[in-house]
């Protein structure tokens, strides 16, 4: 494309095209400029766009003297295109629909997987305290509210699923409360603790109110202390094994199934 090239000085504007003479001013007898300025040719640029145009122009008449099939061919295709840029357009909504969707369900499935773990460390907790509480002939309703405060069940890192129930330290709670050897304190040590503690003394070896029937029965002073069993307990082998050492133990009499059959 043609450039104008203007000289920063000349001799006279007779030097200059007339529609750039108004860029220069009179300095001694010179005309002056602060610096060289190319501009591209405007005559040029408006041909081109008067070009542009007429072929616009003519494909658009030409367009109309077309058979109708081609003429309708040619709508069909420009409708596909609009169509395909909506469909995009529709796309990319519906796949950030569907993003915030699964977010939502995410955060649903993290608030309920909070609710059953919550649900399940109550469970067996509750259960673990009443078992204890049962072997030492306590009153369970009455002794599970100093308990269970201490009480958490923890996940086995080696085995994923299998939950055991440990007695933590009320000060930190993340950390397990030792006993006098500097052992973890078993459930059986908290429940001895609250024995010895002189205004919770009194509900053991007392007729206690009913604690839960899940997982043990409540002795009363002076009766047969025979755990009942879920069936799901009673086909548990670990905790056929636990309900034999609490026997051999002297903690519990035996152990029936919910028909009422010995078990231990």
């Amino acid at each position: 494309m043609p450039e104008i090239v203007l000289n920063p000085v000349v001799d006279s504007l007779d030097d200059v095209h007339e529609s750039h003479r108004d860029l220069y001013e009179n300095r001694d007898g010179k005309f002056v400029i602060s610096k060289p300025i190319k501009i591209d040719d405007p005559t040029e640029l408006r041909s081109a766009l008067a070009q542009e145009r007429e072929l616009r122009k003519k494909a658009s008449e030409a367009s109309k003297n077309l058979p109708p099939d081609i003429q309708e061919k040619i709508k069909k295709a420009d409708e596909l295109e609009r169509r395909e840029l909506e469909r995009k357009g529709e796309y990319e909504r519906s796949l950030k629909s569907v993003e915030e969707r699964l977010t939502a369900a995410n955060q649903k499935t993290e608030e309920r997987n909070k609710l059953l773990s919550g649900a399940l460390e109550t469970t067996l907790t509750r259960n673990a305290a009443t078992i204890a509480l049962n072997a030492a002939r306590g009153d369970v309703e009455g002794l599970l509210p100093h308990l269970l405060p201490i009480l958490r069940a923890v996940e086995d890192p080696q085995v994923p699923g299998r939950f055991d129930v440990i007695v933590v330290d009320p000060k930190n709670p993340n950390e397990p409360k030792l006993n006098g050897k500097m052992q973890p304190m078993t459930i059986e040590e908290a429940v001895a603790e609250l024995r010895d503690h002189r205004s919770l003394s009194k509900l053991f070896d007392a007729t206690p109110a009913s604690g839960p029937g899940g997982n043990g029965s409540t002795f009363r002073a002076g009766q047969q202390r025979i755990v009942k069993l879920t069936d799901a307990e009673a086909k548990d082998p670990r905790r056929y094994e636990q309900l034999k050492e609490q026997k051999r133990k002297g903690e519990i009499d035996g152990a029936e199934d919910h028909l009422g059959r010995r078990l231990v």
